[in-house]
């Protein structure tokens, strides 16, 4: 049913739960997984907060580092193994994210909570990410044909 599957992950918390269950879902269908770590926030990026409370940069900087290092870290413990895998880092641009999700069977999405970035830190937060499962039409999909 399932061939490939796009995990999506920012990092974070929440890159452990996202790729468990993408090995999970893969292990289940023998599909491939391509792993992808994924935020909209990068290293220098400044909103109105930072702008007005320069000092604030480098513990945002050093956040979104530490993100994007977690999804390589869980990458390696839970997808590497599995044959076929692959891992994007934070270099990936979103059209070639948006490429991968059309080529992909299962789009799998974890994302962080309020609560959880809120308390990033407390290990007792972590177990409440949201996810988002897509799956096209089995008759609308490539890898069915």
């Amino acid at each position: 049913m399932y061939k490939s599957i796009l995990a999506i992950s920012e990092g974070g918390p929440d890159a452990v739960l996202s790729f468990r269950l993408a090995a999970r879902v893969a292990a289940l269908f023998d599909a491939t997984v391509d792993a992808v770590h994924f935020s909209e926030a990068r290293r220098g990026d400044a909103d109105i907060a930072l702008q007005s409370m320069p000092f604030l940069k480098t513990d945002s900087d050093t956040r979104v580092e530490a993100r994007a290092r977690e999804s390589e870290r869980a990458y390696r413990e839970l997808i590497a193994p599995l044959a076929g895998a692959t891992f994007s880092g934070p270099g990936l641009k979103r059209a070639r994210l948006v490429a991968m999700g059309r080529e992909s069977s299962l789009l799998l999405l974890g994302r962080p909570t309020l609560r959880m970035l809120a308390n990033e830190g407390g290990a007792a937060q972590w177990a409440c990410c949201s996810y988002a499962a897509c799956a096209p039409r089995e008759e609308t999909h490539p890898h069915t044909h």
